[in-house]
């Protein structure tokens, strides 16, 4: 809230140069469904920290061709679906054509498959062959615009929302995504024309129920009986489709520590916004606001380190620092840095919750706007 999220930018594409990237920037679904916006046609590779074989896409669907698929690996997932005794016997005889080729064709004419039934096992193959891609926050990517296989080695092109939706709704990573979203005061508002809408699960349409009007994440969390996790799943969803106004922070990597002029600079934005929050409440309340400004920082203050524990409103309710908290950040580390800005949150979140309780929740939206008009 103080230092603000980094909004993800919005990718240009260049149909004659490859697209680069990191994805502790663009997470994978947010840059497939860049592709799929953009109907781009060409690889997209991961040379570093993902060990995963290139996808192809084509005018911006996903594309699954034999050269693809790995007979083994194949060939035992099929056996554990239809209960095969011997997996290798499914690739038998695949020497003399395509490696896969001749295995699709067993399926079907040796063990009895129907066509359906294998095609289908080849998108589950597929979903399942994503999933990792899903999960991880490290590693790099480059999107080339290149030629796609040859038309009759493509066994499945699936359009590409279709493919993010289900691997989204897979994720067992989800400790990481509440990190997209740092700021817990973002007010969240639906789009008024979303592109690319998917056909939604029921919990995702009663998300979007909750953000008939718009809330903060906070809020959200508040009143979602989705739980925190799967509220944070469906808000990754949205905001990877552009359903929502919230972007996803650029980065989710550990901050680099900030010059003593950039601490500074986002100490003095606390106490200016919390110097708007008193001024607000006082004007709707009077002078009994301090009061409750001061309450709301000191049951705060007790869940924050000991570097927090000289913090005070004075009289005339500006905000000070004592010798703890100054001596603290004389020369803090990276960690204590950020622990500091951790704390300034809290105390912040915590001022505008006292505001909110006091008020009323449309009060709150009012304040947040205010708050995040700021100048930075």
């Amino acid at each position: 809230m103080i230092a603000g999220a980094d909004k993800l930018s919005n990718m240009k594409f260049n149909n004659n140069l490859p697209l680069e990237g990191v994805f502790n920037q663009t997470p994978f679904p947010a840059l497939c469904l860049e592709i799929w916006r953009a109907q781009l046609t060409g690889e997209l590779s991961f040379p570093k920290n993902i060990n995963h074989p290139s996808l192809f896409f084509k005018e911006g669907d996903l594309l699954l061709s034999i050269d693809q698929l790995e007979p083994e690996e194949f060939s035992h997932f099929i056996a554990t679906k239809e209960n095969i005794i011997n997996p290798p016997e499914i690739a038998a005889g695949g020497e003399t054509q395509s490696k896969s080729s001749p295995l699709i064709k067993n399926l079907i004419e040796k063990f009895s498959l129907s066509p359906q039934k294998v095609w289908q096992h080849l998108q589950d193959y597929f979903f399942l062959s994503l999933q990792p891609l899903f999960d991880s926050p490290e590693g790099s990517y480059c999107f080339l615009p290149s030629s796609t296989p040859a038309s009759e080695n493509i066994l499945l092109r699936l359009p590409t929302p279709e493919v993010i939706q289900a691997g989204i709704l897979a994720m067992k990573n989800l400790d990481l995504l509440s990190r997209y979203y740092p700021d817990k005061m973002a007010i969240i508002r639906i789009k008024k024309s979303p592109a690319g809408l998917p056909r939604l699960t029921e919990p995702a349409k009663y998300l979007l129920s909750l953000l008939a009007k718009p809330v903060t994440i906070n809020h959200l969390l508040q009143i979602s009986q989705l739980g925190e996790k799967e509220t944070y799943r469906l808000l990754f969803l949205l905001s990877c489709f552009k359903i929502i106004n919230l972007a996803l922070s650029k980065s989710i990597n550990q901050p680099a520590p900030a010059s003593p002029q950039q601490l500074a600079q986002i100490i003095g934005e606390f106490i200016e916004k919390s110097s708007i929050i008193l001024k607000y409440l006082s004007k709707e309340i009077g002078p009994v606001a301090i009061n409750i400004i001061r309450k709301s920082i000191s049951e705060c203050k007790a869940m924050l380190p000991p570097l927090f524990s000289d913090l005070e409103i004075a009289e005339n309710g500006q905000i000070t620092f004592g010798r703890v908290f100054k001596a603290g950040i004389a020369y803090a580390s990276p960690e204590l840095q950020e622990k500091v800005i951790e704390g300034l949150n809290e105390l912040l979140l915590n001022q505008i919750i006292a505001v909110k309780r006091t008020l009323g929740d449309d009060h709150e939206m009012r304040l947040v706007d205010t708050l995040q008009s700021c100048p930075k």
